[in-house]
């Protein structure tokens, strides 16, 4: 990736999967069994796929961005973004 002829931008989603009430739950487990918080909106990030990929790229790496999306109404899915189906997103 150092001698790619083209800027690039790695985007890792730490939760590691898709929230669900399911997953919400035992993600809310995990936490209350390792002294971790119990987060209201999110899942408890995996962070071994990103320690991995930052010792990678320690070496020519110029800043980390941590940014969340907020969807207004309905979440938008693969297939509604392939048809080009409007909606609004904050970026946080």
């Amino acid at each position: 990736l150092q001698s790619f002829p083209f800027p690039w931008w790695l985007v890792i989603f730490p939760e590691g999967t898709r929230f669900t009430q399911a997953k919400y739950e035992s993600s809310l487990k995990y936490a209350r069994e390792n002294n971790l918080p119990q987060f209201k909106h999110h899942l408890i990030p995996r962070s071994k796929g990103f320690e991995e990929a930052l010792m990678a790229m320690r070496p020519f790496l110029n800043c980390v961005y941590d940014v969340e999306f907020a969807f207004e109404g309905k979440e938008p899915t693969i297939l509604s973004l392939l048809r080009g189906q409007p909606g609004h997103t904050h970026v946080l």
